[in-house]
């Protein structure tokens, strides 16, 4: 699944040829010097806390809080960027993909869905995410989304699906 959403990525952003000289990573969003301090998700330095909810229809299909912190770069704490949330749901009516492909795409009702987000960039002021969705036999879409860790965002995917992000709590 993974190796289907690098390969989306690279059709919608371009080609890796620049390369050679080490591991291509998708264009930030912030550039920032590789000293700087950035957003890590999945990270254990005691940051804050942010929150991450798909809502499908007003019933949630997934909400996860994961610690984030903001480190060096080249920190132990870029470890957590290997973090992903999975999760499953069934949809009760079709969904209609649009702005993915050439021409929309549609999955039926009641058949599972897989979703899987995970940090995409790291920058300064926001933390890229990437997100995935298949159907039982193909991703039928791949994009990114912004996350920021002072205030909340919410991007549609499809009609009545999207990713919410913001700031939590810890619980006491």
């Amino acid at each position: 699944m993974r190796i289907a959403a690098v390969v989306v990525v690279l059709g919608v952003l371009g080609s890796p040829s620049t390369a050679a000289a080490g591991r291509w990573q998708p264009p930030r969003l912030n550039r920032t010097a590789t000293g700087d301090s950035v957003w890590f998700w999945m990270a254990s330095c005691g940051g804050p806390l942010m929150t991450v909810e798909v809502p499908f229809d007003h019933r949630t299909a997934s909400k996860t809080t994961v610690p984030i912190c903001k480190a060096p770069r080249s920190s132990v704490e870029s470890g957590g960027e290997q973090g992903t949330i999975s999760f499953t749901f069934v949809p009760r009516r079709p969904i209609v993909w649009e702005g993915y492909r050439d021409d929309p795409d549609t999955t039926r009702a009641n058949q599972v869905m897989s979703g899987d987000i995970w940090e995409a960039g790291a920058d300064s002021d926001v933390i890229t995410l990437g997100v995935e969705f298949s159907g039982p036999d193909r991703p039928t879409m791949n994009t990114l989304v912004c996350a920021y860790p002072d205030k909340a965002d919410s991007t549609e995917i499809a009609k009545g699906l999207t990713v919410l992000t913001h700031p939590s709590k810890p619980r006491r």
